[in-house]
């Protein structure tokens, strides 16, 4: 998961720094107001990835309880056979 999100974050160019107002400058090059609040990177790479779609956050957090569904199934098939 560690390397999921590292790969993620690098291909959609999150950033993350320890002290922002130190180390990022805005847009326009100008430092950043002494209220900046910076972003976790889970919420940056859910913000690039999902442009605030709720759609598309529906579809996968449905694919993933469709998915833990089929395998608790499984599980329950397999426990009665022994």
């Amino acid at each position: 998961m560690l390397l999921d999100i590292l790969f993620l974050a690098e291909k959609t160019g999150v950033k993350y720094a320890v002290d922002p107002l130190k180390q990022l400058l805005s847009t326009d090059g100008s430092p950043l107001p002494d209220d900046y609040l910076q972003l976790p990177v889970i919420e940056q790479l859910a913000n690039a990835i999902f442009h605030h779609n709720n759609t598309m956050f529906c579809i996968c957090v449905a694919s993933l309880v469709t998915g833990i569904i089929l395998l608790l199934a499984a599980n329950t098939a397999m426990a009665s056979q022994f």
